[in-house]
């Protein structure tokens, strides 16, 4: 394969071999997008909030060039969001983006940064309590939604 990208002739199963990646790719935002929505048609939610991660740039030193870097970090989570939206839509819930400052280090109880991350455990040194690290993004997601729907609610009626 040359460095631009192209499959030469003798390699076609190469070819062939990503297409069948893609789709598997593809048919797993999907499943992934159904199971989101009818979650949040069980619970009564009225909305489901993604990370905005279109800045979001994979770690320099984990996954080497800037192309396979740009292709690990956007393969999966925009067609998953893509594909819960029209899904979303289709039974009348709003989908909403929100920045992801902060979402996984700020605690979720006391909202202090001064919090320590060892695998999936987050603890916080203000408060002592200790998280699930992916727990405690989701709350901080969620309260950040709703923090800005409230500020927008208060411009709105002043």
């Amino acid at each position: 394969m040359s460095g631009l990208g192209i499959v030469p002739k003798g390699h076609r199963p190469c070819k062939k071999l990503w297409r069948k990646v893609h789709a598997a790719n593809d048919n797993y935002a999907h499943h992934l997008s159904k199971r989101l929505v009818d979650m949040a048609v069980e619970w009564d939610a009225r909305v489901i909030v993604f990370e905005n991660l279109k800045h979001f740039r994979p770690d320099r030193n984990k996954h080497g060039s800037a192309r396979m870097r740009q292709r690990i970090g956007y393969w999966l989570h925009r067609r998953v969001m893509k594909y819960t939206a029209y899904k979303a839509k289709a039974r009348g819930i709003l989908v909403a983006l929100i920045s992801p400052k902060d979402t996984s280090t700020r605690c979720s109880l006391c909202g202090s940064l001064e919090t320590s991350r060892a695998g999936n455990i987050l603890a916080c040194r203000n408060c002592g309590t200790v998280h699930n690290s992916h727990v405690n993004a989701a709350i901080n997601i969620g309260m950040a939604w709703f923090i800005r729907e409230e500020k927008r609610l208060q411009q709105k009626t002043a």
